[in-house]
């Protein structure tokens, strides 16, 4: 599946167990325009899924390659590296195998770093909008997941990576170095690692509010809190792995406001880690996510359902950081 040419662009899809929804993927990338790119590859990397990755009767344009990679199953870290390492291109950009790019999306990266040299340049990954009741969707909207969605300038200095969809030009990593912490295994850690990194290197992270891609993640209350919760155990991989990254406020705050109480802190400090103690706890975690799981059967009130999907989604969150703070230090956190 080769196209000849040296490709000025390396797009990597790490996937694990995404089966045969992995196809739209894949066809969305190769139906990209690359009137101003020239050559590019599309390199998947295979983290050992379960059921092989098979790409038989993919069939590129011309002027793309596509390459299929496996290896054993090592996190999104560690594949992202594989595809990094085997990339020829100028600069690489990373999607992951559940996002839908728009036929400029390669392009628009591109062109970006044009204007913004020697940077990492994340662009938007929006929800797709579900068929059914949308009173989820709605409230996750109106969170402010979708930082650059209001934005009247076209790129917005960030802290944090965000890996949905990023580029960066390979000169970025030393010769022989990834781009990720390989040891890193639960999604999210790795990027306040990379972005700590960044930030101690000099390099700027731009969130470039123009270019925008589909998520297709499901828009259900049971797999926004199971995400959330391996969110919560990414939080505190990163800072028991990687102390240096509780340099970072939006990672500090968070370990720190979900510990465990500590019983010599005084009746008043305690409140609010007991409350988050029961609420994280597995009966009342449960409770809370089979009524939130209910909301829109129910005759509730919109704040009233909004305020069972906070509780579902946050002590999902809150459970998977202090089960990490446990896991990766010990029973002692």
């Amino acid at each position: 599946m080769n196209s000849g040419s040296s490709p000025r662009v390396s797009i990597v899809v790490p996937t694990y167990n995404r089966g045969p929804a992995l196809r739209a993927t894949v066809e969305a990338i190769l139906r990209s325009r690359l009137d101003a790119v020239g050559a590019a590859e599309l390199i998947v990397v295979d983290d050992g899924s379960a059921a092989p990755v098979d790409l038989v009767g993919v069939t590129p344009p011309t002027g793309f390659t596509v390459n299929l990679l496996r290896r054993s199953n090592g996190g999104p870290a560690a594949a992202r590296n594989s595809g990094f390492r085997a990339a020829r291109g100028e600069f690489v950009l990373f999607v992951d195998d559940d996002i839908l790019v728009p036929p400029t999306l390669v392009e628009d990266h591109l062109a970006a770093h044009e204007q913004l040299p020697a940077a990492v340049v994340c662009g938007r990954c929006v929800l797709s909008p579900p068929s059914g009741p949308r009173a989820l969707f709605d409230f996750l909207e109106g969170l402010g997941s979708d930082p650059g969605r209001d934005a009247l300038e076209p790129f917005v200095r960030i802290p944090i990576v965000a890996s949905g969809q990023i580029s960066l030009p390979r000169s970025i990593c030393p010769a022989g170095e990834g781009a990720y912490r390989e040891d890193l295994k639960t999604p999210g850690a790795e990027e306040f690692e990379l972005s700590m990194r960044l930030r101690t290197r000099g390099v700027p992270i731009f969130l470039a509010t123009r270019i925008q891609a589909l998520h297709c993640q499901p828009v259900d209350i049971d797999s926004i809190s199971r995400q959330q919760y391996k969110h919560g155990m990414g939080y505190a991989e990163a800072a028991i792995k990687c102390p240096e990254t509780l340099g970072l406020p939006e990672l500090a705050s968070v370990i720190e406001g979900s510990r465990p109480p500590r019983w010599r802190a005084g009746v008043t400090a305690l409140a609010s880690p007991l409350l988050k103690s029961l609420a994280a706890s597995p009966p009342v975690r449960a409770g809370v996510l089979a009524l939130a799981r209910a909301a829109d059967r129910l005759p509730l009130s919109g704040r009233a359902r909004a305020a069972l999907y906070r509780a579902a989604i946050s002590s999902h969150f809150v459970a998977g950081v202090r089960r990490g703070l446990r896991l990766y230090r010990g029973p002692q956190c």
